[in-house]
């Protein structure tokens, strides 16, 4: 923590994790592979694609055919695969902020063009400018669109037609989707996550990328995969892939999948339930203190804050924050590194955790 805080003694809300423990069903699975005590070379086998594929019919009710499905080590790495094998130097690449740090740094380390989009306020909160985003596709003509959904960190959870505004410009404009769908399972009723993959009209220009590393609380063992419908594009993604070496998850990893999609659905519920009496405290201080504004999160177990009624710059509030033991994720992160009034809050924690942090903020701020 030092090196992003300047000190080593703050209570920790700010990386996409959470507090709990893996579940005990993950952790047996573990025990057991590692009694074999050989760690040699994985073999993804039928069961990592049979898994994968019973989870999207179970959870969104759409069905996926186990040759689109290619193992991964990692979203981000994929993200950066996907914009190598379909964009050339120079190209343009559209983002919309606030979202994830690296949909900027992959597109900058690729040496394409980032053009932003950036969400707008409506109704229910953060929203997608559609006029604003044909305009991008007609003036700039990118090959990719780098999707969030659920969004990180605004905690949108978009709706169906959204999605099919979206897909359908892409398909009229020839521009390829990446949808980092990594939170997929952390959203709240009644809201539902609708996957890219259920719209007919994009399948031959999406990549889905996605894992169970948030859902289950394994974001160390480096496995993920992508979904590519289209056999060309999946061909020339797995190709660029394996040359990165980014194609085998390790042997942890692997069995920690399986494990999570074959005997996860009780667990995953439960921890839904206790996220949500987490969100409702934020929502109630919210509400209740001026100083502080946001829109109740549909979908993540993060919460975007605007400190802005505070009147302080973007580094009083980090100092405010620190200053009574608090470290949140700076919103510079998620605006590509421009300063901003908002700071992300993971409540992915004991309720008791949330509720101390809660008075902190008001012992910072209400003054």
């Amino acid at each position: 923590m030092l090196p992003l805080f300047g000190r080593d003694d703050l209570e920790p809300f700010w990386v996409a994790d959470m507090d709990f423990c893996t579940p005990n069903f993950v952790v047996d699975v573990i025990q057991a592979r590692l009694t074999h005590k050989v760690f040699a070379y994985p073999v993804v086998d039928s069961g990592f694609f049979d898994v994968i594929s019973l989870w999207f019919s179970k959870r969104f009710e759409v069905d996926i055919k186990n040759e689109w499905i290619i193992p991964m080590t990692g979203v981000a790495a994929s993200m950066f695969t996907a914009i190598l094998a379909f964009s050339d130097e120079n190209d343009s690449v559209v983002v919309q902020p606030p979202v994830y740090g690296p949909f900027f740094s992959v597109v900058k380390s690729a040496k394409r063009e980032l053009v932003e989009n950036p969400l707008i306020i409506g109704n229910r909160g953060y929203e997608i400018d559609f006029d604003g985003l044909e305009e991008i596709f007609c003036s700039k003509k990118p090959k990719i669109l780098l999707f969030c959904s659920p969004h990180n960190p605004v905690g949108r959870v978009w709706s169906e037609d959204e999605l099919k505004r979206v897909a359908l410009l892409c398909v009229k404009y020839g521009v390829l989707i990446v949808s980092d769908e990594i939170h997929f399972d952390l959203v709240f009723a009644p809201n539902k996550h609708n996957t890219l993959l259920g719209i007919n009209e994009i399948k031959n220009s999406l990549i889905l990328l996605s894992a169970p590393t948030k859902t289950f609380n394994i974001p160390g063992l480096n496995v993920s995969y992508a979904l590519i419908p289209n056999r060309v594009h999946k061909k020339r993604f797995e190709i660029l892939a394996k040359n990165l070496h980014q194609s085998l998850p390790n042997v942890i990893g692997l069995e920690a999948l399986r494990a999570c999609y074959e005997g996860g659905d009780a667990w995953l519920e439960s921890t839904l339930d206790y996220l949500l009496e987490n969100r409702k405290l934020i929502d109630t201080f919210v509400a209740d203190n001026y100083f502080v504004n946001g829109f109740s999160p549909e979908g993540t177990y993060l919460y975007w804050i605007d400190f802005a009624q505070t009147a302080l710059t973007p580094s009083e509030i980090s100092e405010k924050l620190k200053s009574v033991g608090l470290a949140l994720s700076g919103g510079d992160f998620f605006f590509g590194g421009c300063e901003t009034s908002f700071f992300r809050f993971n409540f992915a924690t004991k309720k008791e955790r949330v509720e101390w942090a809660l008075k902190r903020l008001k012992q910072a701020f209400d003054f």
